[in-house]
């Protein structure tokens, strides 16, 4: 199976997100990234974080990073 995408504009957008706290009974944090090429998704992650974060600054930083290493 393959992917076809058609159009002269092929421009992939990637959004990263996360909850600090999202999961109160571990205090982890619940973070995701989505990647979209011509209107479609062909990536993305929701996971609930190996490590406790104890800033919302750290938690956005580990999502940045997620997205990064996923967009390369």
């Amino acid at each position: 199976m393959t992917l076809c995408f058609g159009g002269s504009k092929l421009v992939v957008r990637g959004f990263v997100s996360s909850k600090f706290r999202g999961y109160l009974d571990k205090m982890r944090s619940i973070i995701g990234y989505v990647f979209i090429l011509s209107g479609c998704t062909i990536s993305w992650l929701s996971k609930l974080e190996n490590v406790v974060a104890l800033f919302t600054t750290k938690v956005k930083h580990m999502v940045i990073t997620q997205g990064c290493k996923e967009a390369i």
